[in-house]
């Protein structure tokens, strides 16, 4: 997000009781289905620390292939919108960006310990706030809600009781029967790293 007038309209809209229907949030975007995103989070042993994120897009990307690198061009043009497509704000033009679903970052406190993830808020919530170590922060049930369908939707195990705290305030709310986003974290605590690769992902944590 780059405009501090659009951040401010944005916040001018939200409200701690209630949600409300999607035309309330004036959704006027087209999303592509993503199929070929990755990413890295990766810190040094001096300190320095990336989250990098990567994507071809759709599979095989553009279906275009670099003939000096062979390297598969990406299509993230398809971000934008094309015509026929109600959205007239996100034609290409210049200055304008590709959308992205992930959403890479570094924070740090006062002690200089710092997160590097394409980080989800629940577990920036559990791990920077309410101190849980960084397995369960990530591995821990989430919920999301992507405004359109507008339906906040809880990972198997999410608690319940939040479930319907959220629905007290007109969430239309459903439990997914398979896992959703996936995150993957480093974390400094002191003068030690600690890294996790969600499960959600089959993967794992690697160091030097």
């Amino acid at each position: 997000m780059t405009s501090d007038y659009f951040a401010d309209a944005l916040r001018q809209k939200i409200t701690d009781d209630t949600t409300h229907h999607m035309n309330y949030y004036e959704p006027e975007y087209f999303v592509p289905e993503n199929h070929g995103t990755a990413h890295r989070s990766v810190v040094a042993e001096d300190g320095s620390a990336v989250a990098a994120t990567s994507t071809i897009n759709h599979l095989f990307g553009s279906k275009v292939m670099s003939h000096s690198t062979g390297i598969l061009l990406n299509n993230e043009m398809d971000d934008f919108s094309s015509p026929l497509i109600t959205n007239g704000l996100e034609f290409v033009s210049p200055g304008k960006r590709p959308l992205s679903s992930m959403c890479p970052a570094i924070l740090f406190d006062k002690g200089m310990s710092q997160a590097t993830m394409p980080f989800h808020c629940c577990v920036i919530l559990n791990s920077l706030f309410f101190n849980y170590d960084l397995k369960k922060a990530v591995a821990d049930p989430r919920i999301h809600n992507q405004l359109s369908p507008n339906t906040t939707l809880g990972e198997p195990g999410f608690d319940e009781r939040v479930m319907a705290g959220l629905a007290l305030k007109n969430h239309e709310t459903e439990f997914l029967t398979a896992t959703g986003a996936v995150v993957q974290a480093v974390v400094r605590q002191r003068d030690r790293l600690h890294a996790e690769s969600d499960p959600r992902k089959w993967d794992y944590a690697a160091g030097y």
